[in-house]
């Protein structure tokens, strides 16, 4: 693979990355939470977060959802050979507007996020189109 045949394969990369930067963030908080991080039972002191650790949670779990919506558009839009410009294109756009995302939540700009996660499920929702119709005359 090389060049603009790698993009996809690279933003599967970068997307499933992605998803745990959040995740970073609330265990940041949870590290600063009275008695530390508590790695014997983690998933109950991640229900005491609030502020930017909750919200950090919640980016993450929407993260963890969004990543097999985005995957196997990807991939069934390279499966029908959709034209490589246009999967590439898709593909940067959407780790664009998942890093919006995620800032914007963690920033607690919610009609920005909102605006994102409608975006990206866009973005989706054109592979899947594209996939759907054999656009392999694309460029």
């Amino acid at each position: 693979m090389n060049g603009i045949y790698s993009i996809p394969y690279l933003s599967l990369i970068a997307v499933g990355i992605l998803t745990y930067w959040p995740r970073f963030v609330a265990w940041r908080e949870m590290t600063r939470m009275e008695g530390g991080y508590d790695n014997n039972n983690p998933r109950a002191q991640q229900a005491l977060l609030r502020g930017i650790g909750a919200r950090a949670m919640a980016a993450h779990h929407n993260c963890l959802e969004s990543l097999p919506f985005f995957g196997l558009g990807v991939l069934a839009a390279l499966q029908r050979a959709v034209g490589i410009h246009s999967v590439a294109a898709l593909c940067v756009l959407f780790l664009v507007v998942r890093i919006v995302f995620i800032v914007s939540y963690l920033r607690d700009h919610a009609t920005l996020r909102s605006l994102a996660f409608m975006a990206g499920a866009g973005i989706c929702l054109i592979l899947y189109g594209l996939a759907a119709c054999g656009a392999g005359n694309l460029t």
